[in-house]
C-alpha cells in the first residue's frame, strides 16, 4: 500500500501510476509504457525532462554549490537577477527576490514593503507566470 497523498484532487485508494523515468515530453511507467506528460511536471520541467543543456548547467552549478539561503549570493543567482533587472521597465525596478511560488512572492512583497526594508520611494513589483497563478491562495 502506498503512503503517498497527492494534491489538487480528491484522494482515492488504489495504485498510483508509477513513473520510473522520463525523456523530453514523455514519462515512462514502471511497465515501460511511454506516456505524454500534459502537465509538464509541476513548474519545473517546462523545457522537457532530461534536456542535455539543462542537465549540464545543473551539474556545473552542483559542482560549485547546490543551494544557499535566499539571504546569500551566488554567481548564478547574481547573473539571473541581472538578466531580470535588465528587462524590467524603468531604472527603479532593479532589485530581484526569487521565490518558489506566487503565494510566497505575495507574502514576501508584503513583508518587504511593510517592514521598511526598502529605501524611501522604492516600489515592490510582483512578476509571476500566469500559468502558476493557481498556486497563490
Amino acid at each position: 500500500m502506498s503512503h503517498l497523498l497527492y494534491g489538487w484532487q480528491p484522494q482515492r485508494v488504489g495504485p498510483l501510476a508509477r513513473v520510473t523515468g522520463a525523456e523530453g515530453v514523455h514519462l515512462v511507467e514502471s511497465g515501460g509504457r511511454r506516456v505524454l506528460d500534459f502537465a509538464a511536471g509541476q513548474i519545473n520541467v517546462n523545457v522537457g525532462y532530461r534536456h542535455p543543456h539543462v542537465l549540464a548547467a545543473m551539474r556545473t552549478q552542483m559542482d560549485a554549490v547546490c543551494y544557499v539561503a535566499p539571504r546569500l549570493a551566488t554567481d548564478a543567482r547574481e547573473r539571473l537577477a541581472a538578466m531580470v533587472a535588465d528587462v524590467m521597465p524603468g531604472s527603479d525596478l532593479s532589485w530581484v527576490f526569487f521565490c518558489n511560488s506566487g503565494s510566497e512572492a505575495i507574502e514576501n512583497a508584503i513583508k518587504i514593503q511593510t517592514t521598511g526594508s526598502l529605501a524611501p520611494g522604492s516600489r515592490v513589483f510582483w512578476l509571476s507566470s500566469a500559468a502558476f497563478r493557481h498556486m497563490a491562495i
